[in-house]
């Protein structure tokens, strides 16, 4: 069919003031323009281009939406902070790391769409996503620094308490855990870095836990920080306030939750 140049314009300017309101969080691609409009790919560039739309203006409208706040965005930092790898080659990739917890894989990779726009590239094990320019205004999250990127770039996951307690859901998904035992119940993280166990504390006691414990443990003659919460109207309050992904630890918090 012959191409219809005022229809692919209006569509396409429509799409992007819904990516601009943060009403969508992808833009059309253009194989998918071409075929709906009658043209060829390569002409899709240069029609857009003629209203402003460039993939520069995309990706910068995707960048800004994402890092609206969100009880998606909060879980997503919450577990990048945790258990991603952002490492060596932080600037080019997110992936979760290995990981034996299906359904934690699986909202992973949904939430990630939903922010990043794009498919990931996933393994029965792994879940990865590519976007330098989205990783690089999310900041530095790496393994010593990320603390102080939350508290500086994405402050307001401190400042609502429904935005702290998701950061913490998608903390404890990624790295918390839980012993429900005769002797005492224990909720916790460990951190091979003092800042980050801190940084908990801090979070736990903003949002109304009153006895968050850091320790220090050697393992394999390497010093590692536990954050730890053992008082059981603490545990409760947790409980109350985070649905982890994993059945087991759901279990366990709804067993918390019904202790005398």
């Amino acid at each position: 069919m012959p191409p219809e140049r005022n229809r692919l314009l209006e569509h396409a300017g429509e799409q992007f003031e819904k990516l601009a309101s943060g009403k969508s969080a992808s833009f059309p691609n253009n194989d998918d323009l071409a075929r709906q409009f009658g043209y060829q790919a390569p002409s899709i560039k240069r029609v857009l281009r003629s209203i402003g739309i460039t993939q520069e203006a995309i990706n910068s409208e995707r960048r800004k939406v994402m890092l609206n706040p969100s009880l998606d965005l909060a879980w997503m930092l919450g577990v990048i902070c945790g258990n991603t790898f952002i490492g060596k080659e932080y600037e080019r990739r997110i992936r979760l790391k290995r990981s034996n917890d299906p359904e934690l894989l699986q909202e992973f990779q949904n939430v990630g769409r939903k922010l990043f726009g794009k498919e990931p590239k996933t393994t029965p094990t792994k879940v990865t996503f590519f976007d330098e320019g989205m990783i690089s205004e999310l900041g530095n999250l790496t393994n010593s620094a990320w603390a102080e990127t939350i508290s500086k770039k994405h402050k307001w996951i401190l400042d609502n308490p429904t935005f702290t307690w998701r950061f913490i859901e998608g903390l404890f998904d990624a790295k918390g855990n839980l012993q429900l035992k005769p002797g005492g119940n224990a909720l916790y993280f460990v951190f091979n870095n003092q800042s980050s166990s801190n940084f908990v504390g801090d979070l736990f006691l903003k949002i109304g836990v009153q006895q968050p414990t850091v320790s220090l443990q050697m393992i394999s003659r390497i010093a590692m920080f536990k954050i730890g919460v053992y008082n059981i109207s603490d545990l409760k309050l947790i409980a109350g306030n985070i649905r982890p992904k994993n059945p087991e630890n759901q279990n366990k918090l709804n067993i918390i939750k019904e202790l005398p």
